[in-house]
């Protein structure tokens, strides 16, 4: 009885997340770069500190060649990119 209402469950949250996958799709950015620019501004992040965390990301992540520096050149290719952004400096 629980694994049938863990499935009811999971389905009930893959059913809402369908439901609002087109307005993430239309605002997604625009609401990421808000919490962005809000993080920005109270301290919580600062350029220095994200730019140092993008360059330690990608140096990672070439060297164990997780990223691959010409994918990551070349534009229309975001798949690259996000691997940057989701990388995980050790």
């Amino acid at each position: 009885m629980l694994e049938c209402v863990n499935v009811l469950r999971i389905d009930a949250a893959n059913a809402r997340l369908g439901l609002m996958a087109a307005v993430i799709k239309d605002h997604g950015v625009d609401y990421e770069r808000g919490k962005f620019n809000d993080k920005l501004q109270n301290g919580t992040l600062t350029l220095e500190r994200t730019t140092q965390w993008i360059n330690a990301s990608m140096r990672n992540g070439i060297e164990r060649h997780i990223i691959n520096l010409e994918d990551l050149k070349e534009e229309g290719n975001p798949a690259q990119h996000i691997k940057v952004s989701i990388y995980r400096v050790d």
